[in-house]
């Protein structure tokens, strides 16, 4: 008996031995921030740990060729979180990513704010398949169209691979309900180049149909 415990001793001497000499991994996370296909200087770039909205644990800048690193990284779950530049970017994007015992290359793509037209915000319409039209972006090829009931957020309509800046919706909407809209934008690579920063809200009234 006495040699069992003689032996789990020495065991847990080793075990502790050997933590002591091989430190946790910590690796390097890289990548770039791009606006479409043209990488962005000048961009914080963090790791959030947690939720996207908490202290990040690492912050940095981009350089001149939109690039970033983070060295020394622990193992664990974190948000990499980039900061638009400017007023026609939406304010930040954030992507999960996993890191292990290896070094990570994620890159994240900037979105512009999609300027939205008609109909305009708390409007009224007269009809009940509207017509609905937005400003578009140089760099995209196509646009994604969502329209939800505002109440209960209940999908209404959904609409990939747009290519004209206006799309009559072929659902029949209600009388006296009201509606929210928005549009995405996205590249010929498939990355995200726009998207709506609020939702624009109408009311639909057939009565006022001349």
């Amino acid at each position: 008996m006495k040699r069992k415990y003689f032996l789990v001793g020495l065991f847990l001497i080793l075990v502790i031995f050997l933590v002591g000499c091989f430190p946790p991994v910590n690796v390097k996370v890289s990548g770039t921030v791009y606006y479409s296909t043209t990488p962005v200087p000048d961009i914080v770039v963090e790791l959030v740990s947690g939720d996207a909205t908490d202290p990040p644990v690492f912050s940095t800048t981009t350089t001149t060729t939109g690039a970033f690193t983070f060295f020394d990284v622990p193992s664990g779950n974190y948000w990499l979180k980039a900061y638009g530049p400017t007023e026609e970017y939406i304010g930040w994007r954030a992507r999960s990513i996993t890191v292990g015992s290896i070094d990570l290359i994620s890159d994240i793509y900037l979105c512009k704010k999609m300027t939205l037209l008609s109909p305009p915000q708390y409007s009224v319409v007269n009809t009940l398949s509207p017509k609905f039209c937005w400003q578009g972006l140089p760099e995209a090829v196509g646009y994604t169209f969502q329209l939800n009931k505002t109440s209960d957020w209940t999908l209404i309509d959904f609409v990939h691979n747009i290519q004209p800046t206006c799309y009559t919706t072929s659902k029949i909407l209600q009388n006296g309900v009201q509606y929210s809209w928005q549009i995405d934008a996205i590249d010929k690579n498939g990355h995200d180049v726009g998207t709506t920063h609020s939702a624009f809200q109408f009311t639909v009234n057939e009565g006022l149909k001349k």
